[in-house]
């Protein structure tokens, strides 16, 4: 569940909160009271969201809802189901409902922007996020968003000042570091410079963050052997092979590239076979192969897997690469298309 979900219950009991809110959901009537049937519904749904229940979760929210439709916090819960379930346009309609219920629901605004940037509106979601901010600075995913927004529209200075500002807020969560990580890489600064510093710094923090997560190994390490840290992209793609059952061709190719780049060729040969044997027609792993191959100096082996690139792709741009490196191991290879 999304992180401002799982502190609306928190927030919405702090007494700031509760002095903001158009009515009290649920007030507080002291220890001894009994909980409404709208507290006993909200309170099951929120459970069972947070054990990732969302079918179940539904129709008690769902019934908290009905039962006291004043209160802003089961219609949130609503949103959040729906923003899971990838119905964005339903999610919006709910988060919307959430704030005119209680128009000082941050995380409502904060969760509104998100929706509309997977609904590509982003122009719509930075008001909405640069609101939620004013009034709550910590929403750290609402930094975040509002950096996926500003990359989306090619903005790079705002979108670094949103990450910095998510790493901040949320120093335990591996997205921030490396959506930070990822786009200072893409303007490949150079060795020994600050930006590239502090690219590596952010990469290797979302690498240690995120390390039960293969998607966030998987797009760190590559960037990791681009920004000259082979071993530290060997080891975040080493780490996102075993977590994926089985491993994809893809993870196992920059793999073979990350050990090759640290001087480990058998190994890297090893794992170039292994993703060729998922994805036999893929042309750049035969490229990769024939590479791997020459710098071990297995000439006809690497010469065997440059044909196979004009093979499968005789018309690609890599066939000229494929063509070049075959002239480069000698006349025969180069008489053997």
């Amino acid at each position: 569940m999304r992180r401002a979900a799982l502190c609306l219950c928190l927030a919405l009991w702090a007494p700031g909160a509760l002095a903001q809110a158009p009515r009290l959901p649920f007030p507080l009537r002291g220890p001894a009271a009994r909980p409404t049937p709208a507290e006993v519904e909200f309170s099951a749904g929120d459970s069972l969201m947070q054990r990732g229940d969302l079918a179940g979760a539904l129709p008690r929210f769902e019934a908290a809802r009905r039962l006291d439709p004043r209160d802003a916090r089961p219609v949130f819960y609503l949103g959040e189901v729906a923003f899971r379930q990838g119905r964005h346009a339903d999610a919006e309609a709910l988060f919307r409902e959430a704030l005119r219920l209680q128009p000082t629901l941050a995380e409502a605004r904060a969760e509104l922007g998100a929706t509309l940037r997977e609904l590509h509106r982003c122009a719509e979601a930075i008001p909405e996020l640069e609101a939620a901010l004013r009034t709550t600075p910590s929403l750290g995913e609402a930094h975040t968003t509002l950096g996926q927004c500003a990359e989306d529209g090619h903005d790079t200075p705002r979108a670094l000042t949103a990450y910095r500002a998510a790493q901040r807020s949320l120093p335990d969560d591996p997205l921030p570091g490396l959506y930070l990580g990822l786009l200072l890489a893409s303007g490949d600064p150079p060795a020994g410079s600050p930006l590239r510093n502090e690219a590596l710094q952010a990469l290797r923090g979302a690498v240690r963050r995120g390390d039960r997560d293969a998607s966030v190994l998987a797009l760190a390490g590559p960037a990791l052997r681009r920004l000259g840290d082979p071993r530290g992209a060997v080891l975040a793609l080493e780490r996102a092979r075993s977590l994926q059952r089985p491993p994809t061709a893809a993870v196992l190719g920059e793999l073979a590239q990350a050990l090759a780049a640290s001087g480990q060729l058998p190994a890297a040969r090893a794992r170039v076979d292994e993703a060729l044997g998922l994805a036999p027609q893929e042309a750049n792993l035969h490229y990769l192969s024939g590479l791997i191959r020459a710098a071990a100096g297995d000439v006809p082996g690497a010469m065997d897997a440059f044909r196979a690139v004009l093979r499968l792709s005789p018309q690609d741009p890599l066939a000229a690469r494929a063509r070049a490196r075959l002239t480069s191991l000698g006349t025969q290879g180069a008489r053997r298309p």
